[in-house]
C-alpha cells in the first residue's frame, strides 16, 4: 500500500475514468481498513459502510453536510467522555488530598 496521496492524480482519475477512480478508492479504502489493527477493523469496516450508503445517495454537498454532522457528533462524544475523565480525575485528586490529611504521620506511630 503506498502512504502517498496525490491529489491532482486522484482528481484526474475521477474526471476521466471515474469507474476506475472508484475501483481504486474502494481497493484502496480497503486496504487501510486491513492494515488497521484486529480490533478495530470492524468498526472501521461498518463506518466505511454508512459513508458509501451517504456517499450514493446524496449530492456531493449533501454528503459533505452529512458527513461532517457525523464527525461532529463524535467529536461531541469524546469531547463529554473527557470532560466526565477530567472531572473524575478531579475527585480522585481531592479524595487523595484528604486521605493524606487522614493519614498519621510517619513518626507519629
Amino acid at each position: 500500500m503506498t502512504t502517498e496521496f496525490n491529489f491532482d492524480e486522484w482528481k484526474t482519475l475521477y474526471e476521466t475514468n471515474p469507474e476506475e477512480f472508484e475501483r481504486r478508492r474502494t481497493e484502496t479504502v480497503r486496504e487501510v481498513i486491513n492494515s488497521a489493527p484486529a480490533e478495530l477493523q470492524l468498526g472501521l469496516l461498518q463506518l466505511q459502510w454508512k459513508l458509501d450508503g451517504i456517499h450514493k445517495t446524496n449530492t456531493p454537498i449533501g454528503g459533505l453536510l452529512k458527513m461532517q454532522g457525523m464527525m461532529w457528533d463524535s467529536f461531541l462524544k469524546m469531547n463529554d467522555s473527557l470532560q466526565t475523565l477530567a472531572g473524575h480525575a478531579d475527585d480522585l485528586r481531592v479524595l487523595d488530598h484528604a486521605a493524606h490529611k487522614l493519614r498519621p504521620a510517619a513518626n507519629d506511630c
